[in-house]
């Protein structure tokens, strides 16, 4: 029985510390966080002129459709992205959406065990947009919010796919909340006057409860879950507290995923092996296979076609550097693989 992670890291709340930061350093520090963290997708803010995203080896880049904005990186090795399957004008006019600043591409996962080749496991929609989408609107940051929530639920119900959503907004933690549990409410509701209308179920003899039960696998492609990022322990105690990275009361970095799509609750990436130590890295061919525990340590070689011995120079970190960067930390998530059947061979 197979069974994995695809990690996730958003630069999103991290932005403000790496504006601060001279051009080198920004570009040596997020090639240390990839290098240390791996993540299979990396959310980004979209400000291709203080990233220096052309120095990223071994993730591809995506931009949104205006090309100004890089605002997604993802391993090539274990995500097929594609275009989407929709047509976002289809939906209607939603206040403040600029397609031109957002993206809404089509993720196929590939097996990470080994011996599973090129096995798709999971399927979703990802949706994720440069920072000035809130930053440079005019409807103002709550109706921004619901546009994008009411816009992902149709890509939803569109697509038959889960959604994933990753993107800075600058919009209060609770005010966001209620957002999405009143959306998702209401599109329940809808969703579920139409099935008993359309298709009689109480003269069937369902109940409504049994309605909801047969349909709970449809409807949680539509009803979204926020997963704050938290600075302490996921419970109510008084040590814990929502992680601010812009003015107070503003939590711009979070993630929201339909209920469908397994994700493990966000948490902040310890960087204390990234800013504070050296990393040597030596390239060397990809072996033909690879188990798990190795996969992390050998994917800078996996993408070196040649064979050389060569040890990358690294920028030194002066401590104040260090704790600007912990203080605007990147958040992290994953997204669970179910457990999978072995395939059958016959027999």
């Amino acid at each position: 029985m197979g069974h994995d992670k695809l990690s996730i890291i958003s630069m999103n709340s991290a932005r403000r510390g790496l504006s601060t930061l001279p051009g080198n350093e920004r570009s040596s520090y997020l090639e240390r966080i990839l290098d240390s963290a791996s993540p299979d997708i990396c959310f980004l803010p979209g400000d291709d002129k203080a990233m220096k995203m052309n120095l990223v080896i071994g993730y591809k880049q995506y931009n949104v459709p205006s090309a100004d904005g890089t605002v997604l990186l993802y391993d090539t090795k274990r995500i097929a992205v594609e275009a989407p399957r929709f047509n976002p004008c289809s939906f209607g006019q939603l206040p403040g959406l600029d397609y031109g600043q957002m993206v809404c591409p089509s993720v196929k996962v590939f097996s990470d065990e080994e011996g599973e080749g090129e096995r798709v496991v999971k399927e979703f929609n990802l949706i994720t947009w440069k920072y000035s989408l809130f930053v440079e609107n005019k409807v103002g940051p709550e109706r921004m919010s619901e546009s994008l929530v009411r816009f992902s639920q149709n890509v939803a119900m569109s697509t038959q796919k889960p959604v994933l959503i990753g993107g800075e907004m600058r919009i209060d933690q609770q005010m966001l909340q209620q957002i999405v549990n009143k959306l998702c409410k209401e599109g329940d509701q809808m969703f579920l006057n139409g099935v008993e209308e359309n298709l009689d179920m109480k003269e069937h003899g369902y109940l409504p409860s049994m309605t909801k039960a047969s349909f709970r696998p449809v409807r949680h492609l539509f009803m979204m879950k926020v997963f704050r990022c938290s600075t302490g322990p996921l419970n109510r105690s008084a040590h814990q507290s929502i992680v601010q990275t812009w003015d107070s009361g503003f939590v711009p970095d979070c993630f929201i995923a339909s209920k469908e799509l397994e994700l493990t609750e966000a948490s902040l990436l310890d960087l204390d092996s990234v800013t504070g130590r050296h990393i040597k890295l030596e390239t060397k061919p990809a072996p033909k296979k690879v188990k798990q525990q190795q996969k992390t340590k050998e994917r800078i070689g996996d993408y070196c076609p040649t064979q050389t011995s060569y040890v990358a120079p690294q920028t030194v970190f002066p401590p104040q550097t260090r704790e600007r960067m912990r203080d605007y930390c990147p958040t992290q998530t994953a997204v669970t693989i179910p457990a999978r059947p072995p395939r059958h061979h016959g027999g």
